[in-house]
């Protein structure tokens, strides 16, 4: 098992997690190890997406049952019709089959 030592932690940050884990029935020590846990363990930062889920199953899970919203296909759209002005490659578009 790793040892992590954690320095300049703010007194009212500790304070918060002492409380935290006396009503959680847990030394502080335990209750830090649970905190971490559940941060690694939960989405990445700044996005939605969990980690070890692939890109194919986020769009998956996204678009199975609804599709794209009309500002999702709008947002699309200008997306692609700048990138053919920028490029001599043709990018598809799905519609069209």
């Amino acid at each position: 098992m790793a040892q992590l030592i954690v320095r300049n932690l703010d007194d009212a940050v500790k304070e918060k997690l002492k409380v935290r884990a006396a009503g959680n029935g847990r030394s502080l020590e335990a209750e830090v190890r649970e905190v971490l846990a559940e941060v690694a363990t939960s989405v990445l930062p700044g996005t939605d997406i969990p980690p070890g889920q692939s890109l194919g199953e986020i769009m998956h899970e996204r678009f199975r049952k609804g599709g794209f919203t009309e500002a999702e296909k709008q947002r699309l759209a200008t997306a692609r019709a700048e990138l053919r002005s920028r490029s001599c490659m043709r990018i598809p578009d799905f519609e069209e089959w």
